[in-house]
């Protein structure tokens, strides 16, 4: 088939984009440890300490799910930037805030696909072209990034803040042990990656999500989540503390394993936990606004299930009560799966009696 010439040049954009080297440009708050990059990039940070100035009117419950207002971090930013929490930026984010809280997704998406330098931002290159076309379209400018940044002197602050970035991820790569996570996830579901990136901003609260594709030839998974610096060592052990903050990371990791599956039985999963069956799993003042469909509410009550066979097979009993505990109570209590530990248990007591070779996939 013979192209037109503006074809020619349409396609010949495309591949040039999509074949294109996604290098972060951010080598500050950077740490990698073996396939897993752990990162608080600049613009991202930029994005998350703008949203922490928004105005809390009217819209307090999401802004406090949002931005973590326990640590001396969020005291210091307010310290720092509130003089410019008038700024445009910060008046275009509190109306997106208010619109629509995917859209402080977006925008935090909008910001990871970003490189701040001295002030400047410009374009970076981390998601294929169509997933950084897509955010784009319900984010702010990166001009009113740049001019945020530039009011406000960001880079000296986020400069002086870096042995505190560094910190926070070496504890992230510390606690989470990613090789350990990624070896037992390949070992029970055929999926596998090549690589991982962690994106952890200290201001990040309850709001954890992620990304996967595959770019530049590598299979990649993105998670963007809280640090593990806020659980009292009176109240837990070491050891406990890690397993109960591996949870927040493990959970968007497997997403990445369990949804394939889920892909396979899509039609009866939907069957079995959404439509009239829905108030059988999940109750209406939760979080299920989030997952509207019954394979949606599955996957929460997989990925959540699995991170706790994992956890059994790692940590003692004692530490494994404390972990079991906390998830079912935070899944029950918190986002209203009030089933869970009954789900749980049942998949704890077919993993146990699983036959030789079979793994979590195949149950």
């Amino acid at each position: 088939m013979k192209l037109a010439p503006l074809k020619l040049i349409i396609l010949f954009t495309l591949i040039t984009v999509l074949t294109s080297q996604a290098q972060p440009k951010d080598k500050s708050g950077f740490i990698k440890d073996n396939k897993a990059i752990f990162e608080t990039p600049a613009a991202y940070e930029l994005i998350h300490i703008a949203f922490a100035l928004t105005d809390t009117s009217g819209n307090s419950f999401y802004y406090y799910n949002a931005n973590d207002t326990s640590q001396a971090y969020y005291h210091e930013v307010i310290k720092y930037f509130s003089p410019f929490k008038n700024h445009p930026l910060i008046q275009k984010l509190t109306k997106q805030f208010k619109k629509s809280y995917t859209r402080y997704i977006y925008n935090l998406l909008k910001g990871y696909n970003s490189s701040l330098t001295e002030n400047e931002i410009s374009k970076d290159k981390r998601f294929p072209f169509f997933h950084g076309l897509m955010y784009s379209f319900s984010s702010v400018s990166r001009s009113d990034m740049e001019d945020f940044a530039k009011a406000s002197n960001f880079q000296t602050f986020y400069n002086n803040h870096q042995t505190f970035y560094q910190q926070v991820l070496e504890d992230a790569k510390i606690k989470l042990n990613v090789p350990q996570i990624q070896s037992w996830l390949e070992t029970e579901f055929t999926a596998k990656y090549d690589r991982f990136n962690l994106v952890i901003s200290p201001l990040m609260h309850a709001t954890h999500f992620t990304r996967h594709f595959t770019f530049n030839g590598e299979k990649t998974s993105i998670m963007w989540v809280s640090d593990g610096m806020d659980y009292n060592p009176k109240l837990y052990t070491p050891s406990q503390i890690a397993g109960l903050y591996t949870g927040i990371v493990f959970t968007e990791i497997d997403h990445n394993y369990v949804n394939p599956v889920s892909d396979k039985y899509k039609k009866e999963i939907n069957q079995i936990m959404g439509d009239e069956h829905r108030t059988k799993w999940i109750k209406a003042n939760g979080d299920g606004k989030y997952y509207g469909t019954g394979y949606k509410v599955f996957n929460e009550y997989m990925t959540h299930a699995v991170y706790l066979i994992y956890t059994n097979t790692y940590y003692s009993s004692n530490d494994q009560a404390v972990i079991e505990n906390a998830r079912i109570k935070m899944m029950e209590q918190s986002r209203k799966y009030y089933r869970f530990g009954d789900f749980y248990r049942q998949l704890k007591v077919a993993y146990a009696s699983k036959q030789s070779g079979e793994t979590i996939k195949d149950l």
